[in-house]
């Protein structure tokens, strides 16, 4: 099974086949080259990071390769019955259509929210040494 890094564009709606409206997630994915070969995977590269914003050594493993750097680099596992390449590019038509993906993504995070925003509680005090500001 491999993989392709990509990043969430937007949502969107389209119509099916039968007419409903159906909401969809747009998704950038690939084009992602093969940084490294390994034993059971493969490291690829996503979103073109500028020169000055990736560190000397990581630039250099980029240069040796002749491969412009990357933002995110992940490792996927490999296909077995498929010989890679590195600075080979994976793009979409790895996939045929009807195929099932999996998708997993990471959110941006919000901290702890405490129960102010979760529950909309009101504040506690805020002087005469109360420390329950925020808390739940």
């Amino acid at each position: 099974m491999t993989g392709l890094l990509g990043k969430k564009i937007g949502m969107t709606q389209i119509f099916s086949e039968d007419g409903k409206l159906v909401s969809i997630t747009a998704i950038e994915a690939g084009p992602c080259p093969v940084l490294a070969v390994k034993e059971k995977s493969i490291q690829i590269g996503f979103d073109i990071a500028k020169e000055t914003h990736v560190k000397k050594p990581v630039l250099g493993y980029f240069k040796k390769n002749n491969i412009t750097p990357r933002k995110i680099i992940r490792e996927v596992t490999k296909e077995a019955s498929r010989e890679y390449k590195i600075g080979e590019e994976l793009k979409v038509d790895l996939f045929k259509v009807g195929d099932f993906v999996d998708i997993t993504g990471t959110s941006l995070g919000k901290g702890f929210q405490g129960g102010m925003k979760r529950w909309h509680w009101c504040g506690g005090p805020m002087t005469h040494g109360s420390t329950s500001h925020r808390r739940v």
